[in-house]
């Protein structure tokens, strides 16, 4: 049956509400934006929400001006309810996309594919510049933290000093694209070694009797 309200000071809250709510959003996401901050981005996407529902009230109640003035005072008691559900159903899909990024995080899923398209074009400008066989990228993000290891494969050895000082210059170059990052950067010639570092490849059998007996003694 919807509900009547007094329009004049719930007018007033709303103008108030509206532009509070636009204030503290415009503050959270400048600051989001240059700590780079996922807490604070999350927190002005909020303070967004209530700005547009604010506003949506403070249109409500316009309307209910206008329907006093034309004296169609059955339909009244309905309109602040019916926008306001409205607008929650729009906003739905937004919410739940939400939902689901930050959960991608959660369980330190893969990072976006523009994030990791971005990360490839970075380590293929190494591979092109020094010659590398290939690099491959295996990444998470959570948070603002990107976390990284990547194998770069070489045809010949190359000097250990050469090395830290290409790791030095790839991890710079990574630092400078995305700041919270942590970064390994492992060369090899044979990657045979990478599978074999795998929690459910095989080893020998002797191997394997000498690791069980490291790890009995280990947790007794």
């Amino acid at each position: 049956g919807g509900y009547t309200i007094s329009t004049y000071f719930a007018l007033i809250y709303s103008v108030i509400s509206t532009i509070a709510c636009f204030v503290i959003w415009v503050i959270l996401r400048k600051s989001a934006r240059r700590n780079t901050s996922p807490v604070l981005k999350a927190e002005a996407y909020g303070w967004f929400l209530d700005t547009i529902l604010s506003a949506a009230v403070f249109m409500a109640f316009m309307i209910i001006f206008a329907l006093n003035y034309m004296g169609a005072f059955i339909y009244i008691p309905f309109i602040d309810p019916l926008i306001t559900l409205c607008l929650v159903i729009l906003m739905l899909p937004a919410l739940i996309n939400m939902f689901l990024t930050n959960f991608r995080e959660l369980v330190a899923a893969a990072p976006s594919l523009e994030i990791q398209e971005e990360l490839r074009t970075i380590m293929d400008s190494f591979q092109d510049k020094y010659g590398f066989v290939n690099i491959e990228n295996y990444s998470e993000k959570r948070g603002r933290s990107l976390y990284l290891i990547s194998h770069v494969y070489l045809d010949k050895q190359v000097p250990i000093k050469t090395l830290d000082k290409i790791r030095k210059e790839m991890v710079r170059t990574i630092k400078r694209w995305w700041f919270y990052s942590d970064i390994d950067i492992l060369f090899t010639l044979n990657p045979a070694w990478i599978g074999m570092s795998n929690i459910n490849s095989e080893i020998d059998g002797k191997d394997k009797k000498a690791s069980e007996e490291n790890l009995t003694k280990t947790v007794q």
